[in-house]
């Protein structure tokens, strides 16, 4: 998944990666699936496995229309959840010009969830995520007017940060902005960095693990462990918020950084959805 990233974050082992992927593929019943973002297909154009992909690649158009309606109803429809027929409508017609709109509608999805009332989902759920609060007055006003799913999303977001202090704030900036590749031309993506390698040097561990553990249980960064099986130190997302939770700034900031390589899970950080970073 997010295979872009190869062009993005490995530009030095880009090719041998991509060579070694090659090589699985000609492996006898071993298969390689690879998704990638339409805006980076002329790298992969110029990638060396373009030969093998161009006559085995699938085209996943966005969905609308009924296939759309149905990925906002059906889900709920399985666990016996009844949405409100206005707030089916309004997803569609504010999904209609959006760019990526199934990835925002899933988070928008996620938002709502947290307002069923009684295995009903009121339209009113909705109007509460997109219209401004008194919550967002205090939030700089740089950014450029929002509607629909961008506004519900950006606008939980910022209730997220207008309930921390300054110094806060600009923890949880800095944060975001190491987690983002900027496209220099074209558009911004998303990177995943270690908790090691995101915390500052000389930084206080306490203040940096309330920062992010307060970004993660609202939903607006993921934790995740070491994707490599083989690790005894391979954590899920629950495991990495005890973590964060248990181990105190003189744990995190008091050892060797060998050590703590040795003895910590390895956990991962990356911002939940790009949508934080286009729409918000």
């Amino acid at each position: 998944d997010q295979f872009e990233e190869v062009f993005t974050q490995a530009k030095q082992e880009a090719v041998p990666f991509q060579q070694a992927l090659l090589s699985l593929v000609e492996t006898p019943n071993c298969y390689v699936i690879l998704t990638v973002r339409a805006d980076f297909y002329p790298d992969l154009m110029e990638s060396p496995l373009w030969q093998k992909i161009q006559s085995h690649r699938l085209e996943v158009l966005p969905l609308k229309g009924v296939g759309l309606r149905e990925a906002i109803v059906r889900p709920a429809e399985a666990v016996d959840v009844f949405i409100e027929s206005t707030l089916v409508e309004r997803l569609l017609t504010d999904a209609g010009g959006e760019p990526g709109v199934l990835p925002l509608v899933q988070e928008a999805m996620k938002l709502l969830w947290e307002k069923i009332e009684r295995r009903f989902l009121p339209f009113r759920a909705y109007e509460a995520l997109v219209l401004n609060s008194t919550g967002y007055k205090n939030l700089d006003r740089w950014r450029s007017p929002r509607k629909g799913l961008q506004a519900a999303i950006a606008n939980h977001a910022d209730v997220a940060m207008s309930v921390l202090g300054e110094k806060q704030q600009q923890v949880a900036r800095r944060i975001f902005l190491r987690l983002i590749h900027f496209g220099e031309g074209r558009a911004d993506t998303r990177r995943q960095v270690s908790v090691e390698a995101l915390r500052s040097s000389g930084e206080d561990s306490s203040l940096f693990n309330e920062i992010l553990r307060h970004l993660v249980e609202r939903r607006l960064l993921t934790l995740s462990g070491s994707e490599r099986e083989s690790s005894p130190n391979s954590v899920n997302r629950d495991e990495a918020l005890h973590y964060l939770a248990e181990h105190s700034p003189l744990t995190l900031s008091g050892c060797k950084k060998e050590s703590i390589s040795q003895t910590s899970p390895s956990i991962n950080v990356d911002i939940a959805h790009e949508a934080l970073i286009s729409g918000w």
